[in-house]
């Protein structure tokens, strides 16, 4: 059978031609260009994939049809069933000059009721994978709907994740399509690493009062009562350290509000205080030079972080979008190696977002269900993260290993100190 390439693109020099020759799926199918006369049957193929398992509106089912239309900035890759010459699956990658700065895509993947249960779905992603490496992309971009449940249980597979925060795209009268992300290869990376022992002490500006008489407690010991669940629990254990008063606290888990903190004295005299009062009164006075980015640290993280156990669905995706588009800041912001959020030093508001980070895989990312974007898939903050995390005396040898730092992390996850995909060394490499 002689096989006739959809035209070249206008950009020879991206061109791989051996990237686009037939592929050997198994001894029954090949993986290879569709031609022109064959779209019709192409289109046949993705209407049955996708009417079958699944559901597509009537604006969605003409569109597996546009195929001719398609094939004018996209390779239409087909997988022929040898026995029976028909077209069983297939997907569409774009041509190289239409991946746009280092971001590439792949579309309408489907396999039909003749080809499945033979990994063919595995291997079209596999494949739009490695067009898109060979291609120079460092990113592949998908959106799918909601209800195709089974692509999204393919792509978690391949490594994508949801990007909430880009789920802004409303179409097919009011179906909001999901949003996925998988980085290929990385750039050099901007910093130098240094050990953990080199770095120094972190210091907070010294409280214009005593916890005692701020909380208004009388005096000390006192017992803080957290719940581990809370958003500020890993703030308030830090700055109970780091004060000058940190040895004269003992802290206890428990489940009550997350948003209030029971406080115990010697003397059995007991208060209910908000989170902010307790580390406004920790650090001193409310941190200043960058009122805007801590109110939105507070209230796009710490507070949506609170609500979200409590949340019903429709909220929950709401917050998600939230806190993923503030992450999504904050890593443009925190590009800088040095940078911290309000200057070169930290302050509270480092030690709260810090906080918020440390737990993020083990309690606000688990609200939003499996292949949602970790800390690692934001890597400015991430390296931001880590560097805080190696300041001496900022966690105790059990925190790290409760967060992952240092071992499994709790319920093994550790996922959020991976080192991310576009920064090739960890911060505490040997230099």
């Amino acid at each position: 059978m002689s096989i006739t390439l959809n035209p070249t693109p206008s950009n020879p020099t991206s061109l791989h031609p051996e990237e686009l020759r037939p592929v050997p799926l198994d001894a029954d199918h090949v993986l290879r260009l569709a031609q022109p006369h064959e779209y019709e049957e192409f289109g046949n193929m993705l209407e049955d994939a996708f009417t079958h398992g699944c559901w597509v509106t009537e604006e969605y089912r003409r569109g597996l049809h546009a195929i001719s239309a398609r094939a004018e900035t996209n390779y239409i890759w087909a997988v022929e069933q040898r026995s029976s010459g028909r077209i069983v699956a297939g997907v569409l990658t774009p041509h190289p000059e239409a991946i746009a700065r280092g971001t590439s895509t792949f579309n309408i993947l489907g396999v039909a009721r003749a080809g499945r249960g033979r990994g063919i779905g595995h291997k079209l992603v596999e494949h739009a994978i490695d067009q898109a490496r060979t291609n120079g992309a460092e990113t592949i971009s998908i959106n799918s709907s909601p209800h195709m449940v089974h692509a999204h249980n393919l792509y978690y597979q391949h490594g994508f994740h949801r990007r909430i925060e880009r789920e802004t795209k409303v179409v097919d009268h009011g179906q909001r399509l999901y949003s996925f992300e998988l980085r290929l290869a990385p750039p050099t990376s901007r910093f130098t690493s240094r050990r953990a022992d080199t770095m120094p002490a972190l210091s907070l500006t010294d409280p214009q009062a005593s916890p005692d008489s701020v909380l208004s407690l009388g005096p000390s010991p006192i017992t803080v009562a957290l719940n581990p669940t809370d958003p500020d629990h890993l703030s308030i254990k830090i700055l109970l350290r780091l004060t000058t008063a940190g040895e004269e606290f003992a802290v206890v888990d428990t489940k009550k509000d997350p948003a209030r903190i029971h406080l115990t004295r010697a003397d059995r005299t007991e208060a209910d205080l908000a989170p902010k009062d307790v580390l406004d009164a920790l650090a001193g006075a409310p941190t200043g030079g960058a009122p805007y980015t801590e109110a939105s640290i507070r209230q796009d993280l710490i507070e949506a972080g609170r609500r979200l156990p409590r949340a019903a669905n429709e909220e929950k995706e709401a917050l998600a979008r939230l806190i993923y588009a503030r992450l999504g800041v904050l890593d443009y912001e925190l590009r800088d190696p040095d940078a911290y959020v309000a200057g070169t030093e930290p302050t509270l508001v480092d030690i709260q977002l810090f906080s918020v980070l440390a737990l993020f895989d083990q309690g606000i990312r688990r609200e939003f269900g499996w292949g949602a974007a970790s800390v690692r898939d934001y890597p400015y903050v991430w390296r931001y993260a880590r560097k805080l995390a190696q300041r001496h005396g900022l966690l105790t040898q059990s925190e790290k290993q409760w967060i992952g730092l240092d071992g499994a992390g709790a319920d093994g996850t550790n996922a959020a100190w991976d080192i991310p995909y576009r920064i090739l060394e960890p911060l505490d490499r040997e230099p």
